[in-house]
């Protein structure tokens, strides 16, 4: 647990130093910082070092497959379109600031690469270790484990560009991060949280681009930005695949 907050704190500083300080999100144009940004902090820290200290716990016993959200052998179809009908849903109730498919694959790809580090570093890795630490029954750790990781995520984003920065907007985070909570500990499956994660992420960066004037740069083909997700979501399969389960399999 220990390495664990350390990680998150990497993780944190190294955000605000690549991203809440030069306000990279929230400059469309800033393409080379957003890709330094991604992969330092989340295909680094968020993404690399978070899967080999996940291999680590479930290797030393600490920690869990199933807790961490790799429970089954393989991720599981069902909860995966059940994760992005109800971040679609989400989505569609929130009120878009865009239904243009362009504009919305290219915010989409944009925060999948934080999505992925988000989801692990708050869920899979503080939650996932949390949960048996308790103690308690297994409903009672599970809820007192998912509102601490809403709350890690809601932390988190003092290291964002404004208007994530705010205390305000960290409360408010902490308590959208509950829903995020709730399909993890339902589902135990690591891929269906990430899309439903990061369809709630599309809804505040695309809301915060519309409300800076800066959505209708997204109106193009960003390849970049996709590329970098493409990398991002093979990398958190090869850790999977090659790492993780291998791991608790060997344990087995």
């Amino acid at each position: 647990m220990g390495a664990a907050l350390v990680l998150f704190l990497l993780w944190m500083a190294a955000t605000w130093l690549l991203e809440g300080r030069p306000r990279t999100l929230l400059r469309p144009d800033a393409v080379v910082d957003r890709l330094i940004y991604a992969a330092v902090a989340n295909l680094l820290i968020g993404t690399l070092c978070t899967a080999i200290v996940l291999a680590i716990a479930v290797r030393s016993g600490t920690g869990s497959l199933d807790d961490a959200g790799y429970g089954a052998s393989s991720p599981s179809f069902s909860w995966l379109a059940l994760g992005a009908a109800a971040g679609i849903l989400a989505f569609a109730a929130r009120g878009a600031p865009s239904w243009d498919p362009i504009v919305i694959a290219n915010v989409f790809a944009q925060v999948l690469p934080v999505s992925i580090a988000e989801a692990l570093v708050c869920w899979s890795l503080i939650g996932g270790l949390l949960r048996p630490a308790l103690g308690a029954p297994q409903w009672r750790a599970g809820a007192v484990a998912g509102i601490v990781a809403s709350a890690f995520f809601g932390l988190y984003h003092f290291g964002h560009s404004p208007p994530f920065d705010s205390v305000i907007m960290v409360a408010f985070l902490s308590a959208v991060g509950l829903l995020t909570s709730v399909v993890f500990l339902v589902s135990r499956d690591i891929y269906a949280t990430i899309i439903f994660h990061n369809f709630l992420a599309t809804i505040g960066v695309a809301d915060s681009l519309a409300t800076s004037g800066q959505l209708h740069r997204m109106a193009s083909p960003q390849g970049p930005l996709l590329a970098l997700a493409a990398l991002a979501l093979l990398l958190l399969i090869a850790l999977d695949v090659l790492l993780i389960r291998r791991v608790g399999r060997d344990r087995d």
